[in-house]
């Protein structure tokens, strides 16, 4: 069975560098929001669940054992989001580091504020962009030194 997708909406955050000793809203970069996860890149299943009962913590660790986050959205996002995508090449050719990012699933009847910090998620630390594609959708795949399940 597949989540309800009605109910929940996976986004990233990827924060500023250099490494705060904890990383809050007010340090976020870049935020991509209603992305999809290429799971099936890294050979592993979709989430799956029912209703509101998903199995996003167990992808999670298996996300954060691989320190990595691939993820994409489509070009009728946001422009903020397409935006956001340049910097981040600009990011993968200098080879810039960012003190962490943040996968987690914001739940729709709850404020923005209340799921980044109450989400379940996959955090890594001091990251890199691996390598970004731009077209058919927006792909992104990050990197970190560590990776944790947060919340």
């Amino acid at each position: 069975m597949t989540c309800n997708w009605e109910l929940f909406e996976l986004r990233v955050v990827i924060y500023r560098p250099p490494v705060p000793p904890k990383v809050g809203p007010g340090d976020i970069w870049f935020e991509f929001f209603n992305v999809s996860v290429d799971l099936g890149t890294l050979g592993m299943g979709d989430f799956q669940g029912s209703n509101d009962q998903c199995n996003f913590r167990y992808v999670f660790s298996q996300l954060a054992g691989l320190k990595t986050i691939p993820f994409r959205f489509s070009e009728e996002k946001i422009r903020s989001d397409r935006l956001n995508f340049g910097n981040l090449q600009a990011a993968e050719r200098n080879k810039l580091k960012f003190s962490a990012a943040k996968l987690y699933v914001h739940r729709r009847d709850q404020t923005d504020q209340t799921s980044l910090s109450t989400g379940v998620g996959v955090l890594l630390r001091t990251i890199s962009v691996d390598f970004t594609v731009p077209k058919p959708n927006f792909y992104v795949q990050l990197s970190g030194d560590t990776g944790s399940v947060v919340n």
